[in-house]
C-alpha cells in the first residue's frame, strides 16, 4: 500500500478461514493501534518476516503436489471428483495443473453461486453436490481443507460407496477411507 501512499488505519483477525487478517487503509496517517501491534508481533514470532519461512511453506506444498500426482498417475482409471470450492482452490488447481486432466467435476453446495460455472483456467465444471450420489466417485479431493473432517463425515453418511477415498491436499497430503 506504500506504493499508493496509503497508511494502515486498522487491522484485525476474523474467525473465517482460520483467522485471516482484515486491514483498512487511508490516505491519512494514523498511529499504529494495539490490534495492529498484536498482529505484527504474532507475525514476527511466527517468522513471517523471514524468507526461509516461505521457502519451507513452498516445499511442503510441492511435497503434497508430488504425492498427489504420483497417486493419480498410479490410479488413472478411478472416478475422481472435487468437493467444495473456496476461491483459493482455483490457485491450487492451477498450480497443481495435472489435476485438470483427472477431475471430472467439483461439487458445491446447492445454494452456491458458482454452480454451472467453470473453474478459471480449466474445463472443470462446478456442479450441485447431489451429483456425488449418482456419480459414485472412487476419490473425492476436498478443496476446503479447513473443513475437511466435516465434509468427509457428511458425505460418508450420505450413502456414497464405502470404497470412496477422501483426499486432504493441505497442509499435508493424506488419503482417508
Amino acid at each position: 500500500m506504500k506504493y499508493y501512499k496509503f497508511n494502515i488505519l486498522d487491522a484485525y483477525t476474523t474467525e473465517r478461514y482460520n483467522g485471516n487478517i482484515q486491514a483498512h487503509f487511508s490516505k491519512l496517517k494514523f498511529p499504529i493501534n494495539s490490534r495492529i501491534k498484536k498482529i505484527l508481533s504474532k507475525e514476527k514470532k511466527s517468522k513471517l518476516d523471514k524468507l526461509i519461512t516461505y521457502q519451507k511453506f513452498m516445499s511442503k506444498i510441492d511435497i503434497s503436489k508430488n504425492n498427489l500426482e504420483n497417486f493419480l498417475n498410479k490410479n488413472k482409471k478411478l472416478n475422481i471428483v472435487g468437493k467444495a470450492f473456496p476461491a483459493r482452490a482455483a490457485v491450487i488447481l492451477n498450480y497443481f495443473s495435472f489435476l485438470k486432466n483427472h477431475i471430472k467435476f467439483i461439487a458445491e453446495q446447492p445454494s452456491s453461486l458458482k454452480l454451472n460455472h467453470y473453474v478459471s483456467g480449466t474445463n472443470i465444471k462446478i456442479l450441485n453436490s447431489e451429483f456425488l450420489k449418482t456419480s459414485k466417485p472412487d476419490v473425492i479431493i476436498i478443496f476446503a481443507w479447513h473443513l475437511f473432517k466435516e465434509i468427509k463425515n457428511k458425505w460418508k453418511s450420505k450413502g456414497l460407496p464405502k470404497k470412496t477415498k477422501y483426499i486432504l491436499l493441505l497442509p499435508k497430503f493424506k488419503i482417508f477411507n
